[in-house]
Parts: structure tokens; C-alpha cells; sequence
């Protein structure tokens, strides 16, 4: 698959995952902000992201994406997501199918 066709993909399953677990995804932000998880995560969960890691390398082999930090970019991939996600649910922003986020 194309490293533009996955990256769409990532993106929208990560949009769906949001919209078809609200409960869950608030939970998650929540809690990721709390000191708390630092003490209850003691094992090294990063391999859970390998697949993103590889598609973050094919981009940068094709010179798609940024040689940087693959930490740096997944955040810079996920927070504008996240962050209109939660306006949303706020009710100050309305994000629906008409509008492209990617």
C-alpha cells in the first residue's frame, strides 16, 4: 500500500476509533495525562507501534516524510486529531464526514 493510502488509513481508523468509542477515547486522554500512569505502565509498551514506526521509514526512505524523531512525528500526526476530537464533544467545533482532516 502506498505510504499516502496507509497514512489516510491510520488516520481515519484512529477518526472512527474516536467517534465509535467516546467513552473510551476520553478515558484514555484523561488518564495519559495523568502522573498516575507513569507508576502503573513498568513495561515498555513501544513495540505496539512498530507497524507505525515502519510506515514513518518507508515515508522517510521515498523522502515523503521528515528525517526526525518517529516518537516527534506520531505526536505531530495524532494530537491535531485528538485535539479537534475534543472540540467536538465540547460542542465548539462540528466535525462531520463533509469535513476533511486529511
Amino acid at each position: 500500500m502506498p505510504v499516502k493510502t496507509a497514512f489516510e488509513l491510520v488516520i481515519r481508523n484512529q477518526i472512527d476509533f474516536i467517534f465509535n468509542h467516546k467513552d473510551e477515547f476520553l478515558f484514555l486522554e484523561q488518564f495519559s495525562n495523568s502522573p498516575l500512569i507513569q507508576n502503573l505502565c513498568l513495561e515498555d509498551h513501544s513495540w505496539r507501534f512498530q507497524p507505525l514506526f515502519e510506515l514513518l521509514n518507508r515515508g522517510k526512505e521515498q523522502q515523503l516524510i521528515k528525517h526526525c524523531d518517529p516518537m516527534l512525528l506520531l505526536v505531530l500526526i495524532s494530537a491535531p486529531i485528538t485535539g479537534l476530537a475534543k472540540l467536538h464533544f465540547n460542542g465548539e467545533f462540528e466535525l462531520n464526514e463533509k469535513i476533511s482532516v486529511i
